[in-house]
């Protein structure tokens, strides 16, 4: 079996990765302020200013997860998933409270950019956690949680397109996209890796077990995933950007809900 959550002696590594991913992602931010010792500045404003929560979030995050594969124990663990939590849906909020661009003040956009961070999240699960040699009940769960994320972010994503199709056909625009749009993006981002899944989800139950070819595709399925999650948060930013010429009805306070 590829070592993974399955053995019993081995830890699973997928933690470190993305404790290692986000160390890096932290990297160019404090370069940004010439000196490093200024990003401590970062920190100033955790009450009010989701970048300082996002900051500390995946602060503790990366170390509490470090720490929990060298010492493994139950409260490192739940700091870090909490941390993670909190790093995500800070993301998901910084382009919300921003200024700057007042069509992103919006309610959809925090909900659709953390939905698409817990399924790129789902992504590099799937790639991670390794092949058993038969369906246990961690694994059952681990599949109920990636096809929950599918489900969820599939249905904010259709939501999305048929509230920008609305919006540009209301002011006489022609939209950017078309409903066919979401039909292929939903079969090549949701439905085509659930399908892939399948694959190594049926070797589970054969006596000879998981293969390579199960794992390439498995794989294939997850570089999908991850992929379209940030495709879609690229995509979501830049439609929300292009409603502010519109002259939409963008009221100033924060609970909009919009169509």
């Amino acid at each position: 079996a590829v070592p993974g959550i399955a053995d019993g002696d081995s830890r699973p590594l997928y933690p470190v990765i993305c404790a290692g991913m986000a160390a890096i992602g932290f990297i160019p931010l404090a370069l940004k302020t010439n000196r490093m010792y200024n990003a401590l500045y970062l920190f100033n404003n955790i009450k009010e200013s989701w970048v300082s929560r996002e900051a500390l979030s995946g602060l503790l995050f990366i170390f509490s997860a470090a720490a929990n594969y060298i010492w493994p124990h139950g409260v490192l663990e739940g700091l870090a998933v909490l941390s993670a939590a909190g790093f995500l849906v800070s993301q998901g909020f910084m382009p919300y409270q921003g200024k700057a661009v007042s069509a992103w003040r919006h309610n959809r956009l925090p909900w659709l950019l953390i939905s698409a961070g817990l399924y790129g999240g789902a992504g590099f699960l799937t790639a991670s956690v390794g092949f058993p040699e038969a369906a246990g009940p961690g694994y059952i769960f681990i599949a109920v949680l990636i096809l929950s994320c599918a489900i969820i972010n599939a249905g904010l994503w259709i939501s999305h397109i048929r509230y920008v199709i609305t919006a540009y056909s209301r002011n006489r625009y022609p939209a950017p996209f078309s409903p066919i749009y979401g039909m292929k993006t939903v079969f090549v981002g949701h439905i085509l890796p659930m399908m892939l899944l399948l694959v190594p989800a049926c070797s589970l139950y054969r006596t000879s077990g998981i293969t390579w070819v199960d794992a390439a595709v498995t794989i294939g399925a997850a570089v999908l995933m991850i992929a379209f999650s940030a495709y879609q948060k690229i995509k979501v930013v830049k439609t929300f950007s292009g409603l502010m010429p519109l002259a939409l009805s963008f009221p100033a306070d924060r609970g909009h809900k919009g169509d």
